[in-house]
This record gives C-alpha cells, sequence and structure tokens, in this order.
C-alpha cells in the first residue's frame, strides 16, 4: 500500500517531532539556569544532523559543488533519504 519513500518520510516526520521536544527541553534547561544539562542537551540534539550532513558531504564531495551542496542541505533537513529513493539513487 505505502511505498519505501512514504515510509521514510514517516519516519522523517516521527523525527522531527522528536527534534521538537528535544529541543523544548533544552530550551527549559536554559531557562531554568541549568546549563551544564543545557549545554549537554544541545550538544545530543545537534550531533544528529551534524552527522547527517557530514556523512553526505563524505558521499557527494567528487560530485558537483551545487548538487553536492543541495545534497547537504537535503541531509540537514532529513529528506535525503526520501530524495535517493525517488531517483533510485540508492
Amino acid at each position: 500500500m505505502f511505498g519505501l519513500a512514504d515510509r521514510l518520510f514517516a519516519i522523517a516526520l516521527s523525527s522531527y517531532i522528536d527534534l521538537g521536544t528535544d529541543i523544548l527541553v533544552t530550551v527549559a534547561f536554559f531557562q531554568r539556569k541549568e546549563y551544564d544539562w543545557g549545554r549537554a542537551s544541545l550538544t545530543c540534539v545537534s550531533l544528529g544532523p551534524s552527522f547527517q550532513v557530514l556523512f553526505a558531504w563524505l558521499q557527494y564531495h567528487r560530485q558537483r559543488f551545487r548538487k553536492s551542496k543541495l545534497k547537504m542541505i537535503c541531509a540537514l533537513c532529513g529528506f535525503l533519504p526520501i530524495i535517493e529513493v525517488r531517483c533510485g539513487e540508492e
């Protein structure tokens, strides 16, 4: 009934919802002046997107700059797996 891209989109959507709650928790730590917990939470929140961009760059850096930049932006937004499946790149 649903294709692979649809399932990947659902997973990406749930990841964004989780990321949103993580950001809210991070903001709450800083508002309560619990800076150590806030920095730790901020580190954890930023690691996922950072690794996505890093691995997209490692995979696509030999292509044209414009195409590799677009892939890295898509990786940062969490949509790169969906685009790769739709275009048949994976």
